[in-house]
């Protein structure tokens, strides 16, 4: 629902008499053979005519024209200035895809509270968001100055502001602001921590690295610096330089804080998808408490995401003593653990098991999956159907997976029907908007679904799966100048997430696309050993054949099949290679 702020209040507060005289203007001046839009020389004082902006921003409001709203309230400000009115102006404004109008509405508030730190963060958001450097820099001095934790709890403030961008655009402006404004303290170790912390955000491990290092050399007995420090090297891949910066930290702490800082070390490596080194720092965690509960479940979810069911079944059986509030988590990774190896009964019974949980929607989208994956499409559905209905902050998801469903069944059409019907509803959602992508193409719409993922990713620049699926349908499609590109994105993809099968897949296809086989296939081995899936397996075959190794190609095509004899492209490859 449009934001409609309580304009009338406004009003009444500024003008309690004359709120009703501008109302009695109005209708006067709204008859059926006049304009129907008052005229403001009829009110002759200046709390009249501010009365009456208010008036028509009230309008504006309930018709959902909050751009309007925004311009009548500054109007009224400007002839009586009042905090009411600005609040006003800058809530409305801020539900406004328009930074410039938002960046005027919340001026007008600084103006009048040049110490609010609320109203200077917004400040600062809107000008990175409407390419406003010299507004933005002043707006980051600003919250340096009222942070209500001094000067070095304003460079966090700033880095937590910065940290909201979106765009590429944004995100370098962003940055150079925080430049800027280290300059202004280049001693203080709290202010290289914050431009490590928003480097470290934007995915710049370099940058991260150099400002964690130079926090730790101003203050070296602040543990966050040199945990910051460990973050960064394990986001730039450096784990031997990670563990290096975080053994003086352990060394130095009582033996209750160490176990602490060696899981969050496991968290930064799970984070940034480095899970064999994760399995590895959780084990030296549980070698010295092998019951530590968050170890072990990060240990489970460690071993899903690696292909590795039994053994995180195993991990699982070790929990002995939860609070109720975290069964339901145990029983949704029994879940995904079964699913993997296709005990379906078994999975559907430990999904149900987290209704009335907090993983209650994705455990019932799981649940809709595994029923497709029984050829129970239309229960799938219904499944999916009940849970957009008892749940509609979660009708998205559910869309999605019905979406997903129908592609594998080869409804393709019914499947971008769904999503279609959808985005009529709500036109910005991108986990919808993904899903078309992945449909159109299946469609042979390839020009719409690269349309469609590019905007992905100019509003997301740094999410793996919409550079993953650019890179991998322009390796599919393109031609030989695209595959250059096509590398890039999955470069990129791999560099964030060097453990995901899916960006393995996509590198070892990219590879083969550009007649580099022998170097795709170690990417695509990988990719199949942590996901058994049937077009990682043929995208493997078809490499192995292109090596000249064709009784290994051979061999793993008899094993796909077994896994799953119905697969059409499967199929494909094995009348392809028959002799």
């Amino acid at each position: 629902m449009p934001h409609a702020p309580s304009f009338t209040l406004v009003a009444a507060a500024l003008v309690p008499a004359l709120a009703l005289s501008a109302c009695a203007v109005y209708h006067a001046q709204s008859a059926p053979t006049t304009a129907n839009v008052p005229q403001p020389q009829a009110l002759d004082t200046p709390r009249a005519q501010a009365a009456y902006h208010v008036l028509l921003g009230t309008l504006a409001a309930h018709r959902g024209d909050n751009s309007i709203a925004v311009r009548e309230l500054l109007a009224a400000n400007a002839i009586v200035p009042d905090r009411m009115l600005v609040t006003e102006a800058a809530a409305a404004a801020l539900t406004l895809n328009d930074p410039a109008t938002g960046l005027k509405a919340v001026q007008a508030l600084v103006d009048q509270e040049p110490d609010d730190p609320r109203a200077n963060a917004a400040l600062l958001d809107l000008a990175i968001r409407a390419n406003a450097p010299d507004t933005a820099f002043r707006a980051a001095l600003k919250l340096l100055e009222v942070s209500p934790d001094g000067i070095p709890g304003g460079y966090r403030d700033v880095a937590d502001v910065l940290s909201q961008t979106n765009t590429l655009k944004q995100e370098t402006l962003a940055a150079e602001t925080m430049r800027r404004l280290v300059a202004e303290h280049p001693d203080m170790a709290e202010a290289h921590y914050a431009a490590g912390l928003l480097a470290l955000r934007q995915y710049d491990s370099d940058t991260a690295v150099a400002a964690a290092k130079q926090a730790v050399k101003l203050d070296g007995s602040d543990p966050g610096a040199r945990l910051l420090l460990v973050a960064a090297h394990v986001e730039a891949g450096q784990l031997p330089a990670a563990q290096r910066a975080l053994a003086p930290l352990i060394s130095a702490s009582p033996s209750e804080r160490q176990t602490d800082l060696r899981m969050a070390y496991a968290q930064f490596l799970f984070k940034y998808g480095r899970y064999a080194a994760t399995r590895q720092a959780l084990a030296t965690i549980l070698r010295a408490a092998p019951g530590d509960e968050k170890a072990l479940l990060m240990l489970a979810r460690t071993e899903l995401l690696t292909n590795q069911s039994q053994d995180a079944l195993k991990t699982l059986d070790h929990i002995h003593s939860v609070p109720p509030a975290r069964m339901a988590e145990i029983e949704f990774y029994r879940g995904r653990a079964a699913e993997q190896l296709r005990d379906y009964p078994a999975a559907l019974e430990h999904y149900d098991h987290c209704r009335g949980s907090a993983l209650e929607a994705p455990a019932r989208v799981r649940q809709a999956v595994v029923l497709g994956a029984q050829g129970k499409l239309e229960e799938a559905r219904m499944t999916l159907h009940a849970l957009a209905a008892a749940l509609p902050d979660q009708a998205s998801d559910a869309v999605s997976a019905e979406s997903a469903l129908l592609l594998n069944a080869g409804r393709t059409h019914e499947a971008l029907a769904v999503v279609a019907t959808a985005l009529e509803a709500t036109p910005g959602d991108e986990d919808l908007l993904y899903q078309q992508a992945l449909v159109q193409d299946r469609l042979g719409n390839t020009r719409q679904a690269v349309a469609t993922l590019h905007r992905l990713i100019t509003a997301h620049p740094h999410e793996v799966r919409y550079l993953n699926g650019l890179g991998f349908t322009l390796a599919e499609h393109g031609a030989s100048a695209t595959l250059d590109q096509a590398q890039q994105l999955i470069t990129e993809a791999l560099r964030m997430a060097p453990e995901d099968p899916s960006v393995l897949d996509s590198m070892g296809w990219v590879l083969y696309r550009r007649g580099k086989a022998a170097q795709a296939l170690p990417y695509l081995t990988q990719a199949y050993a942590l996901f058994n899936d049937p077009e990682v397996a043929a995208h493997l075959v078809t490499v192995l054949t292109a090596t000249g190794d064709h009784r290994a190609a051979g061999q793993m095509l008899a094993r796909a099949l077994q896994r799953d004899p119905t697969d059409a492209q499967l199929l494909k490859l094995k009348s392809q290679l028959a002799p």
